[in-house]
């Protein structure tokens, strides 16, 4: 979460000190290649008319392929930096080259030249924009990439209209209009000692790992692989179509508009003037719109606008030339709206579907990319030259192939690319929905008819895991297959004790007459106990007589031989069998030995009789804890009202809670007119107690849950309310018609909050000590907030998508919150997507931005000392009281309030930002953190006194506040740890002797926190375990690093 928000000032990245550079060799390469597109597309359009160009692009289509499969090798060996390099240092020698075949003295290779111009033009601009395609992907996410791809376009467009501009005037300096190659090359010299200079720039900034590029896998990606790849994935296929739809749709206009020039212009200085003015105004058009609107329309409007307006405006603008000449303008009318269709082309192309192409690549797997990527633009580009020059050819033997027949041809191109990009929106979706979702098996049809499936369950049923055994039975048992109990038969063979119970377990719900024996035998035998009492069960169970075969066994001396024979005495003994169990089990609800208790409330649990629950109450209320787990856990199966306040009693304790609260989920309906009380704010309940409650009802199975839950929706935002939006989310709930208006307000108020904390985050000064606490709670009232957000989203969309969403904005790297962000944008529609990515995208590389918070949410900007007031005075906007009381302590020590904090409010405080800067207590809401400091110890010691020593059995763990300790055994010595460190922690997870002894290195001050406290914090927080996991896997890691 911290990689969003961050109370330090904002840092300039090392891809903004980049982004000047690429922009310089965008310019330097689209200067290159500008100028070779001039004279290529000159030389050709004067010497052979439209019918060179139908033959260019066939060649092109023919051979730039084929060149392109080398260079996808290439791209698989080396990284992109260095290609980028090899790339523009071949065609920087290829220009001069170029310029040399044109001379007279070469012959009939001279008058072929313009092809060959034209295909190194081809191949060259084709490899440098996937080159720097490839770049960009690799420093920037997709989301960024947005805002920062139009940018570097804009300056290679920029340099295209210097080329366009200067070509005429260079054709007459240089006295030639080929004369101009070698000034191409000289610019692709200058773009690599730029190229040289990114690179040194990224390992200068600490980003000098592996590109992706370089990191391979063994997997590579021919053609054929590549071309399997786009064949079974529709998605990708998609990519490619609108990508080749594209380039064939430009192709066939330039061809138009060249055809139609070649009519108005006679002389090859008139042409060349107008190719290049021609291109400059294109490119300038374009440009204009790249630059000044197509980011921020991207971000704001979305992937539907950058795959769907360009083949809009183009389809427009081909219409209206075609009614123009209907109406018999003159050929310098007609081609003048051909060009203007040609700006619009060309803007969309450049400022949106480039830079959608390159986001609709991110939601692919890495591997997937690498291989679609590489074979959508190195061949899907070539052939969209050799599409379009087939299909001029083909219209070249029509009486009009040079007029309306190639522009209504290009019309219906067009038509298919904005149908394709449609449809490429909506997969985006799917793909971006795809990659974020939760995975899940529920509700999938089980089908195990494969062999391969077969060996698999097999596999299991042969471990010695009894839960390994389990689980494949169940699989057999759902999908209903016959040899199930073939199965179970051979188990009772097994020689693991755990597998044996676990036949005999299924042979108890087979009720088989063949098991009988089996069973009787395995019961009298020497076998293992676990197998005994399973045994026992399942004779009861296909008995003919079990009171009279199993009666005996009442009086065994185990206590799990006689509780197995009254659980089946009673399950299938009738009538005579509960009379002759009764008394032994009577008699074990008052045993002196708590296994006896215990067992006499596994029985109940056995049982689930909901009538017969008295015996339950006083082992609900037994001094042993063992004894209270086991009446909990008969509890969820017996579900009597009851039962209901002894339950809730035993929330209370961190040792009992987690069964209590799993039997109030089990009680259902029992907990309704409580939960109900809860929901309305009329239960007499602690508020903590009300929202575990709460938080257990996501697993209670009644139906009328949901509607009660319902009810809480227009709370005010608070624990509780969080609590009954997670239950709603953990049973699937999604609003109806009549819901949505109440949850979209409750989203709005919460973003509204979350930007209010962005704002007091821009405000507070992050370098003064006394706003730490502060801007710590700013900071846990934003996470708390969007995450509210996302709960109540869950409500209106995929649960699954959105939380997955979630977890990638929250906790993912920049790549996952960028996806997560491109999920958020074509799900969401209208304000609330808008607000949405206002508050989730924040970085903390930027401040907010102010005028879009203040047209959103109605916020500006206080300054440091009005923002401390307001957060310490304002209850309507900070309605939590955490955030106030530091608000007041900080306006205290800023002298901004007269009333001093309570010196235990001031120390709590300080043990709040001690804990926190703890890695195990990073995901603690603060407030609860105030609550742990309230019951920590703190502890002063010396230097050089040892505080845990090795061997001593440990029940607590250290939070250092002050000072240096040092972990050791003997004079061995392990690590050195300071403040924010925490040592003893595997003793409140599992109570042990200590491993290792700790000393004091200099004066140092202890936060103490036992056991005890800890699991009780631990069973409502489980992000608190996973901080102590996450703590000892890093010291793991650098112990093995170090040794």
């Amino acid at each position: 979460m911290s990689a969003i928000m961050h109370p330090y000032p904002p840092r300039r990245g090392p891809e903004n000190k980049i982004l000047p550079l690429l922009a310089v060799d965008a310019f330097l390469v689209g200067l290159a290649f500008g100028l070779l597109y001039n004279t290529g597309y000159t030389l050709l359009v004067y010497r052979f008319g439209s019918g060179g160009l139908r033959l260019a692009y066939v060649m092109a289509g023919l051979l730039v392929p084929i060149v392109s499969i080398g260079f996808q090798s290439l791209e698989e060996r080396i990284s992109v930096f260095r290609l980028s390099a090899a790339t523009k240092l071949v065609f920087a020698v290829a220009a001069p080259l170029l310029y040399a075949l044109t001379f007279p003295l070469f012959g009939r290779v001279a008058a072929l030249a313009p092809f060959f111009i034209m295909l190194v033009y081809t191949m060259g601009a084709l490899y440098c924009f996937m080159l720097r395609g490839s770049i960009a992907a690799e420093l920037y996410d997709v989301r960024t990439l947005k805002g920062v791809y139009p940018r570097l376009t804009a300056w290679e467009m920029t340099a295209v209209i210097c080329a366009g501009l200067a070509v005429a005037p260079l054709s007459r300096i240089l006295g030639a209009v080929e004369a101009i190659l070698p000034l191409s090359g000289i610019a692709l010299i200058g773009s690599l000692a730029v190229g040289r200079r990114v690179r040194r720039t990224i390992g200068s900034n600490g980003r000098d790992r592996t590109p992706a590029s370089e990191q391979h896998s063994n997997q590579t990606h021919s053609v054929i692989g590549s071309l399997r790849t786009l064949l079974s994935n529709r998605y990708a296929m998609l990519v490619f179509l609108y990508q080749f739809l594209a380039f064939s749709t430009s192709l066939l206009l330039q061809y138009v508009i060249y055809t139609q020039a070649q009519r108005v212009f006679a002389t090859q200085d008139g042409l060349t003037q107008f190719i290049g003015l021609a291109k400059s105004l294109v490119t300038a058009g374009a440009m204009l719109f790249t630059f000044l609107a197509a980011g921020y329309l991207l971000l704001r409007y979305g992937m539907l606008a950058g795959l769907g307006v360009g083949p809009m405006l183009i389809t427009l603008g081909i219409v209206v030339s075609l009614v123009a000449g209907a109406f018999g303008v003159s050929p310098q009318v007609f081609l003048g709206i051909l060009v203007l269709i040609q700006v619009l082309e060309y803007g969309s192309y450049s400022g949106f579907a480039k830079t959608s192409v390159q986001s609709a690549f991110q939601p692919l797997a890495a591997h997937e990319r690498e291989a679609v990527h590489g074979f959508a633009q190195g061949i899907g580009i070539p052939l969209s030259y050799g599409f379009s020059g087939l299909v001029l050819i083909g219209l070249s033997r029509l009486d009009s192939a040079d007029g309306y027949y190639a522009i209504a041809v290009t019309l219906v191109i067009t038509l298919a690319y904005g149908a394709v990009g449609w449809l490429l929106f909506r997969a985006y979706g799917e793909q971006l929905r795809s990659s974020l979702a939760r995975r899940r098996i529920d509700g999938v049809n089980l089908v195990f008819n494969d062999a391969s499936t077969r060996e698999v369950l097999h596999r299991l049923l042969d471990t010695p895991d009894r839960w390994q055994v389990h689980a494949a039975l169940d699989l057999m048992h759902e999908a209903g297959m016959p040899d199930y109990e073939p199965c179970v038969r051979e188990l009772i063979a097994s020689p693991h004790p755990g597998v044996q119970a676990e036949a005999f377990a299924r042979v108890e719900e087979l009720r088989s007459e063949w098991a009988e024996p089996m069973a009787r035998n395995a019961a009298c035998g020497d076998n293992p106990i676990e197998v005994r009492q399973a045994a026992v069960c399942a004779w009861c169970a296909t008995s003919q007589d079990p009171v009279l075969e199993v009666a005996p066994l009442l009086s065994a001396g185990e206590p799990e031989i006689r509780a197995a024979a009254v659980t089946g005495l009673f399950l299938y003994g009738g009538i005579n069998g509960i009379l002759h169990a009764g008394n032994v089990f009577n008699t074990m609800v008052e045993s002196p030995d708590p296994a006896d208790r215990r067992h006499a409330a596994d029985i109940l649990g056995r049982l689930a009789v909901r009538s017969f629950y008295q015996p339950l109450i006083p082992l609900l209320r037994d001094e042993n804890t063992e004894v209270r787990l086991a009446a909990l856990r008969a509890v969820r199966s017996v579900g009597h009202p009851a039962l209901l306040a002894e339950t809730i009693e035993l929330t209370e304790p961190a040792a009992t809670r987690a069964e209590a609260l799993a039997a109030l989920a089990g009680m259902g309906e029992a907990v309704l007119p409580e939960l109900t009380r809860i929901v309305h704010d009329r239960s007499i309940l602690p508020k903590h107690t009300c929202v575990r409650i709460v938080r257990a009802s996501g697993r209670m199975e009644p139906v009328r849950v949901t509607s009660v839950l319902t009810e809480g929706l227009g709370r005010p935002a608070d624990e509780l309310t969080t609590a009954i939006l997670q239950a709603l989310v953990a049973r699937s709930y999604r609003a109806d018609a009549a819901a949505r208006p109440q949850i979209l307000l409750a989203i709005d108020l919460r973003l509204a909050n979350a930007a209010l904390a962005v704002m007091a985050l821009h405000d507070l000064r992050a370098d003064s000590i006394a706003l730490r606490a502060l801007i710590s709670a700013a900071q846990d009232s934003y996470v708390r907030s969007v995450e509210d957000a996302f709960l109540l989203l869950s409500l209106l969309h995929s649960q699954d998508e959105v939380q997955g969403a979630r977890r990638r904005m929250l906790e993912g790297t920049l790549r996952d919150r960028a996806l997560a962000a491109e999920l958020l944008d074509v799900t969401l529609t209208g304000p609330l997507r808008q607000k949405m990515l206002a508050v989730t995208e924040h970085r903390d590389d930027s401040p907010p931005e102010i005028e879009k918070y203040r047209e959103l949410f109605g916020l500006r900007a206080l300054g440091n000392n009005n923002r401390v007031l307001q957060m310490a005075s304002d209850s309507r906007l900070w309605p939590e009281q955490w955030p106030r009381i530091c608000g007041r302590a900080a306006a205290w020590a800023l002298g901004l309030g007269q009333t001093k904090p309570e010196d235990s409010v001031l120390t709590t405080i300080e043990r709040v930002l001690a804990l926190k800067t703890a890695e195990i207590f990073a995901g603690i809401p603060d407030a609860v953190l105030a609550h742990i400091a309230s019951i920590v110890e703190e502890i002063d010691v010396a230097p050089r006194e040892t505080f845990i020593r090795k061997g001593e059995f440990g029940s607590c763990m250290y939070t250092i506040r002050e000072g240096r300790v040092l972990i050791h055994d003997g004079d061995r010595r392990f690590a050195e740890l300071g403040p924010g460190e925490v040592v003893g922690e595997m003793a409140v997870l599992d109570p042990q002797p200590r491993s290792a002894s700790v000393t004091a290195l200099e004066n140092t001050v202890l936060l103490r926190l036992d056991k005890d406290a800890f699991d009780s914090v631990m069973a409502d927080h489980p992000s608190l375990a996973q901080g102590v996991i996450a703590v000892l896997c890093r010291r793991l890691r650098s112990g093995l690093q170090d040794g």
